[in-house]
């Protein structure tokens, strides 16, 4: 498969170390290479990105590729093992019992959550827009998201939008912290984790 050249021992983690040009890198090597790529990050880590809607097709309807990537084993801490983090036959069936919690007819009992988070999303835009604020659209979605999720899947309201919690910080530290060790592949050892100066925010994180 091809793939951009990367650099000895840690491939191209060097090149995905700031998470702010990581879709345009994705871009332009996708441009150069195809809708195939390989990305190497360390000594073993491959992975694989497609771009082509009928190589993806293939991929998500597959009942054979439902095993997660390495990458996954670093949220665990985090999220534990479930749907997001599990794969293989465990995953199957649980995704199976779940498929029904996620029916139409259950979405459409809370169109009211939907519908008030999304309106305290566009007046935070508005808001901005009109102080001529670059809006940076990632972190906006993501706190709507997690509003949306605390209260549809938890019964409880976090504000996440309106009001800045330790929760909330903690999951946006956590988020950047895992993506800086999926990058850095001499991070991928529990060990070598463990006694960083990151792993150690890490374990901050996951306690608050």
């Amino acid at each position: 498969m091809p793939g951009a050249r990367g650099h000895p021992i840690v491939g191209h983690a060097l090149q995905l170390l700031h998470p702010e040009v990581v879709l345009q890198r994705f871009s332009d090597w996708g441009a150069e290479h195809g809708s195939r790529l390989k990305i190497i990050l360390g000594f073993s880590v491959y992975n694989f990105f497609l771009t082509d809607p009928k190589d993806i097709e293939k991929v998500v309807n597959s009942h054979a590729i439902i095993n997660k990537g390495s990458g996954y084993d670093f949220v665990v801490p985090w999220l534990g093992y479930g749907l997001l983090t599990q794969g293989g036959e465990k995953w199957y069936k649980r995704r199976r019992m779940l498929t029904p919690a996620f029916h139409f007819s259950i979405l459409e009992t809370f169109q009211h959550v939907f519908h008030e988070q999304s309106a305290v999303l566009v007046k935070i835009m508005k808001e901005r827009l009109e102080a001529m604020e670059a809006i940076e659209i990632h972190s906006l979605f993501s706190l709507c998201a997690l509003d949306i999720i605390s209260e549809t899947a938890m019964g409880r309201k976090l504000n996440c939008q309106e009001e800045t919690t330790p929760y909330v910080e903690a999951v946006l530290r956590q988020s950047k912290l895992v993506y800086k060790r999926w990058t850095s592949p001499w991070l991928h050892s529990d060990f070598m984790w463990s006694i960083s100066p990151t792993g150690r925010r890490d374990k901050a994180n996951l306690k608050i």
